[in-house]
């Protein structure tokens, strides 16, 4: 659900090779949503996204694709045994947002250098997914394409449009202003899919997008879609806001830099990562819900980082109930997560 900090320069110089082939296709239509000044959100259905999370998942909605999809399926795998670790497939999320078709994937890969920062064939990876991609969309085409659209358009009236869109503005401020962002007038491009790989979500750099959302409809019970979305739209907004934007994300790994860790130690991640989760929950309850629960309690991620969540928890629901000021706040933070890493 996050964009490695380590992965960052990888993927700025994939997307810059991607850029030497030629202007990108524009995507398809944004599904409705409202008109709202400086940043916002921006949620639509792209076949080609949808199709491309359906094979790397390899099941619809948890029904194993007919036999007639294995040679599709198979060349997907060999794009992902291409880009082995640090991210997989992932790091190409990007580019097939931006693409829009087949032909112009293909075309885009043709005239990109085989490594790009001398890591795994990503030219080979490409290709692989633009055949894969290109076996598939006749299957695609026949019936599963139209019932996945269904599934994110229902899930779109029903959760998006009636709960989330109405608050819209009240949610980006409250991220916003609350953890200091700069506001950069960005419209965060959401890709709404029906299912994709576990846990069902990420947020990742785009040449020509800046950053991309992507959100499985399917993986996500009430609420909680809610605020993997926002959850994802603030990884984006941080993108957006540039590097020491001065946020309160920038300040906690400062502080954290300042004691000692280093920048591949897991708490460098592990820590502003969990503040987005507390943060994201808490505006979807102020904002949306008064009756929501977290992700990191309904779908288990503040088990997976029991200390950092018990800290980052406690001082930030004091800042944000006015009885921390921010920068206490980070203080107490950096100071309990070193205290319980011993």
């Amino acid at each position: 659900m996050h964009l490695h900090l380590s992965r960052r320069h990888f993927i700025q110089q994939l997307c810059a090779a991607a850029a030497l082939t030629s202007p990108l296709l524009g995507l398809t239509a944004a599904l409705p949503r409202a008109q709202l000044r400086a940043s916002s959100l921006r949620f639509q259905f792209e076949p080609l996204v949808d199709l491309y999370f359906l094979l790397r998942t390899g099941t619809d909605r948890g029904e194993i694709l007919p036999p007639e999809w294995r040679p599709a399926l198979d060349r997907m795998k060999a794009a992902a045994d291409y880009l082995p670790g640090g991210g997989g497939l992932d790091v190409l999320n990007g580019l097939i947002a931006e693409s829009g078709s087949v032909a112009e994937l293909s075309r885009v890969v043709a005239g990109m250098p085989s490594t790009v920062a001398g890591r795994a064939p990503v030219r080979e990876a490409l290709e692989a997914v633009a055949d894969a991609l290109g076996m598939a969309q006749p299957l695609y085409a026949q019936g599963i394409g139209a019932t996945r659209r269904e599934l994110v358009m229902e899930a779109t009236a029903q959760r998006i449009d009636r709960v989330l869109v109405p608050g819209e503005r009240e949610c980006l401020t409250y991220i916003l202003s609350g953890l200091e962002l700069p506001d950069r007038d960005f419209e965060v491009p959401v890709f709404l899919v029906a299912n994709a790989p576990e846990p069902g979500s990420i947020t990742g750099r785009s040449r020509r997008l800046t950053t991309a959302c992507f959100v499985s409809v399917g993986a996500y019970p009430g609420s909680t879609l809610l605020e993997v979305i926002l959850h994802e739209a603030t990884h984006a907004l941080e993108v957006a806001a540039g590097p020491d934007s001065g946020s309160v994300l920038d300040r906690l790994r400062a502080g954290l830099q300042a004691q000692g860790v280093k920048a591949t130690d897991p708490l460098m991640r592990d820590v502003p990562h969990t503040l987005m989760f507390v943060h994201s929950g808490e505006t979807v309850r102020r904002a949306l819900d008064p009756t929501h629960i977290d992700y990191g309690d309904s779908q288990g991620y503040y088990a997976k980082v029991p200390d950092v969540a018990s800290v980052v928890r406690t001082h930030w629901m004091d800042q944000l109930n006015g009885q921390l000021s921010t920068n206490m706040a980070i203080d107490r933070m950096v100071a309990g997560v070193l205290k319980q890493a011993g």
